[in-house]
């Protein structure tokens, strides 16, 4: 493939890895609202099946990023191959440190739910 091509692909990948990482953001900023609003009232069947929900959402939404972060790097590579004069910022050291952080989030927002559910008591 010639660099337009690849710079193409590079640009459609880079469209999927924001759209996943958008969904991740809202999926999370919506559960921790309702976790702050509502999580004290629900039933822990409740709370075990949201959870459960929001584990897998976030970890397909974190997956889904990660994976298209992972393959605008690939791209990223193969264009300045072909180009050294070409910069590409994308690394697969930035992707790891996003995925950390996406995955943190979703253990820091289980965290948060049940801290509201367990208040300390004084």
């Amino acid at each position: 493939m010639n660099e337009f091509e690849l710079l193409e692909i590079l640009t459609s990948f880079a469209s999927v890895m924001h759209a996943w990482v958008t969904t991740y953001f809202t999926t999370l900023t919506a559960y921790i609202i309702a976790s702050y609003i509502v999580g004290a009232n629900l039933t822990r069947f409740q709370v075990t099946v949201i959870n459960i929900g929001f584990g897998w959402f976030c970890g397909l939404c974190a997956y889904g990023g990660i994976s298209a972060g992972m393959r605008c790097a690939q791209l990223g590579r193969e264009i300045v191959a072909l180009n050294p004069s070409r910069e590409i910022a994308l690394t697969d050291g930035i992707v790891n440190s996003a995925a950390i952080v996406m995955f943190g989030g979703i253990f820091v927002a289980l965290i948060f739910m049940w801290q509201v559910r367990h208040p300390k008591s004084e």
